[in-house]
């Protein structure tokens, strides 16, 4: 199914799955996967040398540590200032996210045709991320409401799978590490509710430089070493307590980068760069 000419002029309006369902990472396989993103020998296939992160527009940083055999691309989220998601929106596919540290919060919405709702009209477009950068279009179906359907408070050690046709919003506490567990891509687009429209024109993320990234995955490895508590059957003990150590904000309207920890040196000079990555 792609979103990109949906049926009728309309988006799908329904919250099942059009994609397989993923499960999340293995608990015991965690610091594997974060040594394995830093060099050493590891469970994933590594990204690419310049695949290193990106500050995502809702406020994390974003960062890929590799595909497993199965076909699940692993990500460390790493949520800044009590950031939340700007809008409610879907994605191109299922995942599954496991609360190393802090708390967050995530709520489900369902989609209707207003129709004596107070809520607010909301228009319904489409992002598709391209080779180096994504854009936002309207679908052309019109204006809908959104009403929250549940919320749930996911404290560290939990976990929750989600499926790519549910329209959901997300919050965390400045701090809170997330590790994400993605599956394949179903659609060419995925939709993005708004109350005005969406600028059209091709848009990039903040890519992070490699240096911060691994500062940033050598903070969570050090913290669960601390906790111990990946050892058990839930991280009962926080990994890490907000804020984040290892990142600050290097000045005011700037991205966040990483300033402690110790991590692999890199030919790359520290700071952050314009890079082709995309929120998808």
């Amino acid at each position: 199914m792609s979103r990109s000419t949906p049926s009728g002029n309309r988006p799908h309006l329904g919250a099942s799955s059009d994609a397989p369902m993923v499960r999340p990472v293995e608990r015991n396989m965690v610091r594997e996967i974060l040594r394995g993103a830093l060099g050493f020998s590891g469970p994933l296939a590594i990204p690419a040398e310049d695949d290193t992160g990106e500050v995502h527009p809702n406020g994390f940083l974003k960062i890929p540590l590799g595909v497993d055999p199965t076909g699940r691309r692993i990500f460390l989220h790493v949520w800044q200032d009590a950031s939340a998601d700007q809008c409610i929106h879907d994605h191109r596919w299922s995942f599954a996210s496991t609360v190393l540290s802090g708390s967050l919060t995530n709520a489900i919405f369902d989609l209707s045709a207003p129709g004596g709702s107070p809520a607010e009209p909301l228009l319904v477009s489409f992002y598709t991320p391209a080779a180096d950068d994504y854009t936002i279009s309207d679908s052309g179906a019109g204006l809908f409401t959104a009403s929250q359907r549940s919320k749930k408070i996911l404290e560290t050690g939990r976990e929750y799978v989600q499926g790519s046709t549910l329209l959901h919003r997300a919050s965390g506490k400045a701090g809170t590490v997330t590790l994400v567990a993605r599956g394949r891509p179903t659609s060419a687009s995925s939709r993005v509710l708004s109350a005005k429209p969406m600028s059209p024109a091709p848009q990039t993320n903040v890519q992070l430089e490699r240096r911060d990234r691994d500062r940033i995955i050598s903070s969570v490895l050090t913290a669960l070493a601390l906790s111990r508590s990946c050892e058990s059957p839930r991280f009962d003990t926080p990994v890490i307590a907000p804020p984040l150590p290892g990142i600050v904000r290097d000045r005011p309207g700037t991205a966040p980068v990483a300033a402690t920890a110790t991590s692999p040196s890199h030919s790359r000079e520290p700071g952050l760069a314009r890079g082709h990555h995309r929120i998808g």
